[in-house]
C-alpha cells in the first residue's frame, strides 16, 4: 500500500487547481470565517464547520490535531492517527466518492492533488464547501496551520503548530549553517527512478537541513530520473522514501557501487509516511533529516 501511497503523493502539488473551482469572491456573512487555500482559492463559512471530511493523509493528521473532534470521514490511506481509523472511509486517495463525502452531510471537505480536480469541481457543483490543501514547503504548511486554525476554530492550535515549526525550522537551518551541505539525492519511487525537486515539501525539507538536491534544478516538482544522470550528480547522501526499497537494494543497481553515498554508508531509508505527508509530524521528519544529513552535529 505504501507504493501506491507514494505514486499518489507525486500528484500534490501540480497546478490543475489553480484555476479549478474560482468564482466571484462571496460576501462574508455576519459571524461567518473567510481563508485563502493553497490554491489561492477564497474560502467562506458562515460558522465553524461542525462536520469535515478529508480526502487524503496529510489533511486528516492536521485535521485531526486542530479539530478531532469534527472530523467525520478520511480516505482509505488515512491511517493516522490511530483515532480516525473507525470513521467512514469515502474512497481512496485517487477515488474519492463524492456522493459518499455528500451523505455524510460535510459543512468542509479537504481535498488535494491533481487527481482530485475532478472531485473539487463536483463538491462545487453540490454547493459544498471545498479547502485544498497541498503545501510545498514549510511556509506554505505553517499557513495552513494557521488559515485551518481559524477555519476549524481553533486558532491557538494551528497557531502552536505554525509556531513549532517555524521555531523548529529556525533551529535546524541555523544549525545547517555551520556544517557543511552535503550533496543529496531523493528518490519517491524507484521503478522507474522519480525524484522530488523544487516545489516539494520533502525538498525544503532537506535544504533547510543544509542540503544540497542535485536535481533541484529539474522543470517539474517531481520528475523521472535517468540512471545514467544519477551517477553523473554523484550524490553524498541518498535518501530512500518510497517505502520499499532498502539500502541493500538500492545498492546492487547498476554503477551504485561506486556512488560517493554507498561508498560511505549514507543511503538512507526513509518512512514515507512521515517525510511525504505535511502535518503536524513534519517537524519530526525536518529534525530526522537533519540528524541523516550532519550525523556528527556539524
Amino acid at each position: 500500500m505504501k507504493r501506491n501511497i507514494t505514486v499518489f503523493i507525486v500528484a500534490f502539488l501540480t497546478a490543475v487547481f489553480l484555476g479549478c473551482g474560482q468564482s466571484e469572491p462571496e460576501a462574508v456573512p455576519e459571524g461567518g470565517i473567510i481563508a485563502t487555500d493553497d490554491a489561492g482559492r477564497t474560502v467562506v463559512l458562515s460558522a465553524t464547520p461542525e462536520r469535515v471530511v478529508s480526502t487524503a493523509p496529510d489533511a486528516t493528521e492536521t485535521i485531526y490535531a486542530i479539530a478531532p473532534e469534527a472530523l467525520v470521514g478520511r480516505s482509505a490511506y488515512c491511517n493516522r492517527p490511530s483515532g480516525v481509523v473507525d470513521l467512514p472511509v469515502i474512497g481512496d486517495f485517487s477515488n474519492p466518492d463524492a456522493e459518499r463525502i455528500a451523505a455524510l452531510r460535510p459543512d468542509l471537505v479537504i481535498v488535494t492533488g491533481m487527481e482530485q480536480a475532478p472531485l473539487l469541481a463536483k463538491l462545487d457543483s453540490l454547493g459544498i464547501q471545498v479547502y485544498v490543501y497541498f503545501p510545498g514547503s514549510l511556509e506554505e504548511l505553517g499557513r495552513d496551520f494557521l488559515e485551518l486554525g481559524r477555519l476549524l476554530g481553533n486558532p491557538e492550535e494551528g497557531g502552536r503548530l505554525a509556531d513549532e515549526l517555524e521555531r523548529t525550522a529556525a533551529e535546524v537551518g541555523s544549525k545547517a549553517g555551520e556544517g557543511d551541505r552535503p550533496q543529496v539525492y531523493i528518490e519517491i519511487c524507484g521503478e522507474p527512478p522519480m525524484t522530488a525537486c523544487s516545489g516539494s515539501l520533502i525538498h525544503d525539507l532537506v535544504t533547510t537541513a543544509g542540503g544540497v538536491n542535485v536535481f533541484n534544478d529539474l522543470p517539474r516538482t517531481y520528475h523521472n530520473v535517468p540512471p545514467e544522470k544519477l551517477l553523473v550528480a554523484d550524490p553524498d547522501v541518498v535518501l530512500l522514501c518510497d517505502g520499499l526499497t532498502t539500502p541493500e537494494m538500492a545498492a546492487r543497481r547498476t554503477g551504485w557501487k561506486n556512488l560517493n553515498a554507498v561508498v560511505l554508508g549514507r543511503v538512507h531509508t526513509l518512512d514515507p509516511d512521515l517525510v511525504l505527508r505535511a502535518g503536524p509530524r513534519t517537524v519530526r521528519a525536518l529534525r530526522m533529516i537533519s540528524s541523516l544529513l550532519h550525523p556528527n552535529g556539524k
